[in-house]
């Protein structure tokens, strides 16, 4: 087994999360963090799924305007930029009831 490693793709890290937990993924940088949290969105987006990104600094955002990252823009995707005023009101939102049809929600700072 010395040498070998294997790869997983999002798809593959998304049945291995468990459905309706909470889990916490670091990457060594930013941009790397990105990358990841946008393979796993894409996964799930072109899955027929829906996800809620609340980008708290912004980046993925840049990134998406930029057309760095290469998320597939759907109705699915909803990305929030709150503010710290509102950042209480903006994940009652999103974890409500009303929105239990997210498949993913990722909170990235």
């Amino acid at each position: 087994m010395e040498g070998r490693s294997s790869r997983i793709g999002p798809e593959d890290l998304l049945n291995l999360l468990p459905k309706g937990s909470l889990i916490w993924i670091t990457a060594p940088d930013t941009f790397s963090n990105s990358a990841l949290l946008s393979q796993l969105s894409s996964a799930v987006l072109g899955g027929g799924g829906s996800v809620a990104y609340i980008d708290l600094d912004t980046t993925f955002s840049g990134y998406l305007a930029s057309g760095i990252m290469n998320v597939k823009r759907s109705e699915g995707l909803t990305v929030l930029r709150p503010q710290a005023n509102n950042l209480r009101e903006v994940m009652v939102d999103v974890l409500s009831s009303e929105h239990d049809n997210y498949e993913l929600i990722i909170l990235d700072s």
